[in-house]
């Protein structure tokens, strides 16, 4: 029998797509196979590790970790096969994700005096003045029994002693710090810098730990400066809170930042025997990252971590600041408030202890001025910016290990009691809450200019764009800074000098953010002193 024509021409169609339709099915199952996923495994026992790493694939494998006990760890990209193979031999799995610095964009309004401004910069070395921390060995050429000037600066610091935490009175000493090992793990940092003095310098990016940190972001060169800055060969630059600390940076970052260079770099710092860790950078809740942080701390390092910019909101601390092996560091604002973006935690009843996702203390974290990746400065806002303050801070007052420092931070800090607008630091209250944990670690009592200094607003209240005058009296031809912050956490800050009456008027032209503005003025100490006076006034 001999079928017709058209049949034969339909049952060729069917049968191309069938064929067809069974290509893409086998092309689909294969793609699904190839996806590569990026992942931690996790695997206990160490009988396993030769196994697992042959399952695994040398293509696929990309870091391996110290993990606590007996788990095998590593990191790298698996197809499902690989994933299904490693599965059967008990292994468990966690994702590689992003890792992100904490640190907000700048909002700054329009300052002018009706007075003096302040003496731009300065003293530095070749100013033809022996000051600030020159002497003769330093600066010969200001202090005598020398031989011509130092290579000069590109640029000074607005203020040397920028980092602004723990408001301690006085300058911080030169070599404080001295024999502890600060560690922070960023972005890198810029070795070049003229105030950074860096005596251990790795990359984790990689496969494996190469030499140098160059940083491509800025971020880490930002932090380290805070946190041990030490002005420079001519003493001329910015102070850090440990200049006198032994400083080391691990990179963790490339075109991108990864939970497995975080994890190898927090074990990279152990291995380099670090005292101090300081962490700008928030992740998500790993058991790799669990384990990085308690193999830290169970060596005997005090970690620093910064809570995030996720406030007010309860709760709204990031990890591995939440996790309680780690100090959780929240910010102030510019008018040494608790910041409205500072991340909160919870409160589990016990306030004589710190528990999963508890904030511990607070720094200063609005109008940052530190090093650079241009050899000059910058300012940034953030818990990225408080954390390595605070950290810094520990080192130049540590306590000998980590668990007696810890507990002697928690006991030097003045308590914040949770609000934003609370118009003092209270010395004389110690506590803590889920907002500010601890408070504010310092060494002294700050001075409040001896009670004179006064600042006023008018008008009280204004529209959008109309400008506001500031009143400021009190201390005759004294420098001051002015400090101004919205609602919303966005701040503007001068310094100037008031007139031979102690008098000044300051204008300000807010932008748009309704409701309830605070302005705070310091004088004597700069940006360590403690609020001479503050007002307020309301935006419609």
């Amino acid at each position: 029998m001999v079928l017709p024509l058209p049949r034969l021409r339909w049952i060729a169609l069917l049968l191309f797509c069938l064929v067809f339709f069974a290509s893409l099915a086998s092309s689909a199952e294969r793609r699904k196979h190839e996806t590569r996923e990026k992942l931690f495994v996790i695997a206990e026992g160490l009988e396993h590790k030769g196994q697992l790493k042959a399952l695994a694939g040398a293509a696929s494998f990309r870091m391996e970790f110290d993990s606590p006990g007996n788990a095998f760890t590593f990191s790298g990209e698996f197809t499902k096969a690989q994933r299904e193979a490693l599965s059967r031999q008990g292994a468990r799995f966690a994702p590689v994700e992003e890792v992100h610095p904490v640190v907000r964009p700048e909002r700054v309004g329009h300052l002018r005096s009706a007075a003096r401004p302040a003496a731009a910069g300065r003293p530095y070395c070749g100013d033809g003045r022996c000051s600030g921390r020159e002497d003769s060995a330093s600066c010969p050429s200001d202090c005598g029994a020398g031989n011509g000037d130092p290579p000069a600066r590109p640029c000074l610091p607005q203020d040397q002693e920028e980092y602004q935490t723990l408001f301690s009175n006085g300058e911080v000493p030169s070599r404080a710090g001295s024999g502890v090992r600060l560690f922070v793990i960023d972005t890198g940092t810029t070795v070049g810098h003229p105030d950074l003095d860096v005596s251990e310098c790795r990359d984790v990016t990689g496969s494996k730990v190469r030499r140098g940190c160059d940083d491509e972001n800025g971020h880490g060169t930002h932090t380290t400066g805070s946190a041990a800055a030490n002005a420079g060969a001519d003493g001329a630059g910015l102070v850090g809170a440990a200049p006198g600390a032994t400083l080391g940076v691990i990179k963790i970052c490339g075109t991108a930042c990864f939970a497995d260079a975080l994890v190898r770099g927090i074990e990279e710092a152990v291995k380099k025997r670090a005292d101090v860790i300081s962490l700008s950078f928030v992740a998500s809740d790993t058991e790799p990252l669990r384990n990085a942080v308690q193999y830290a701390v169970g060596k005997g390092v005090l970690f620093f971590a910064a809570a995030g910019n996720a406030g007010p909101q309860a709760n709204s601390i990031a990890y591995p600041a939440a996790y309680p092996e780690t100090i959780a560091v929240g910010m102030l604002g510019p008018d040494r408030m608790l910041s409205p973006i500072s991340s909160r935690g919870l409160d589990d009843g016990d306030d004589g202890r710190i528990g999963e996702r508890e904030l511990e203390l607070v720094g200063g974290g609005f109008v940052v001025e530190s090093t650079w990746t241009d050899g000059c400065y910058k300012v940034l806002s953030g818990t990225s910016m408080a954390t390595p303050a605070v950290a810094g801070f520990a080192a130049a007052n540590w306590q000998g290990d980590a668990a007696s420092t810890r507990a002697w931070l928690a006991a030097v800090a003045d308590d914040q009691d949770g609000s934003e607008r609370a118009p003092e630091i209270d010395p004389s209250t110690r506590g803590w809450d889920a907002a500010s944990g601890y408070g504010l670690p310092r060494t002294s009592a700050g001075t409040d200019g001896g009670g004179a200094a006064a600042v006023s607003t008018s008008p009280n209240a204004a529209d959008p764009g109309q400008e506001i005058a500031i009143s400021v009296s009190g201390f005759a031809d004294a420098p001051y800074r002015l400090g101004v912050s919205s609602p919303s956490g966005g701040w503007t800050w001068g310094e100037f000098v008031t007139d031979g009456a102690g008098d000044d008027e300051v204008r300000l032209t807010p932008w748009r953010d309704p409701g309830v503005w605070l302005v705070s003025i310091d004088f004597g100490g700069g940006r360590q002193s403690f609020d001479a006076a503050w007002a307020s006034f309301r935006q419609f």
